[in-house]
């Protein structure tokens, strides 16, 4: 009898699955992501660029949240130390689109592609918007690359990051 109680409880704690923790949403958290998504997002290319613009990473609501400029600026910072592309400065960045008209809400016709494009002298544009599908979801990013001559899209990929209270909050703050 005895016997038979720890078969049991063995089958029981055996077959239990341990909930691991959610991720702490910290810098290497946010490298490993955008890493694997920089990494996809050249691999995935039709043509590598030798020189991308990266412009802010916006919400569905066309807007720069605090979370869409920090992982932008941590997906140039990744980008650059992989040597994937050269990119312009932000401020270029920005320059290049007030200057030229430009209503940047996360997509770009082709002519918008094709002026910036030659403002900046970059083969790519890189754009990227964070969906907040529901609340207490992941919340994604969708990232792609715009041929800068006609406004093609030459690859695309995504990630999601856990929503933690840090991601929330900097997802909702403009």
């Amino acid at each position: 009898m005895i016997s038979a109680v720890a078969i049991l409880l063995g089958f029981t704690f055996s077959c239990s699955k341990e909930i691991p923790p959610p991720p702490v949403t910290d810098s290497l958290y946010f490298n490993g992501k955008l890493g694997l998504l920089a990494d996809q997002l050249a691999q995935n290319a039709i043509r590598r660029p030798r020189r991308a613009a990266v412009l802010d990473f916006v919400n569905q609501n066309g807007k720069t949240s605090q979370l869409g400029k920090y992982v932008t600026t941590k997906f140039i910072e990744i980008s650059s130390q992989k040597a994937l592309f050269i990119t312009p400065s932000d401020g270029e960045v920005s320059a290049a689109i007030k200057a030229q008209g430009i209503k940047y809400n996360g997509t770009i016709n082709t002519e918008s592609a094709s002026k910036l494009g030659q403002a900046l002298g970059v083969d790519a544009l890189i754009v990227g918007v964070l969906s907040d599908l529901q609340k207490g979801s992941d919340v994604d990013l969708a990232v792609k690359m715009i041929d800068a001559r006609n406004g093609n899209i030459i690859s695309a990929a995504s990630t999601s990051f856990y929503r933690s209270k840090q991601v929330s909050g900097m997802l909702e703050s403009f």
